[in-house]
């Protein structure tokens, strides 16, 4: 029985893909918690890429 293993280098990168995604998932939560409140009360267009320059349209809730 032969077991087939990925290259050192292959495993730290995987590793790495990894940690960013987790990284990237936290810092979304952080932000919405401290931005979502916020939110709740804006009516009319709001900007929301300011970088990018872009708009979204509020959608009405339920």
């Amino acid at each position: 029985m032969t077991t087939d293993r990925k290259p050192l280098s292959q495993a730290i990168a995987d590793a790495a893909d990894l940690i960013d995604c987790v990284a990237q998932r936290e810092a979304y939560r952080q932000a919405t918690e401290l931005i979502g409140p916020a939110l709740r009360g804006v009516d009319g267009r709001m900007p929301a890429g300011a970088m990018d320059g872009w708009t979204a349209e509020p959608r009405a809730v339920g």
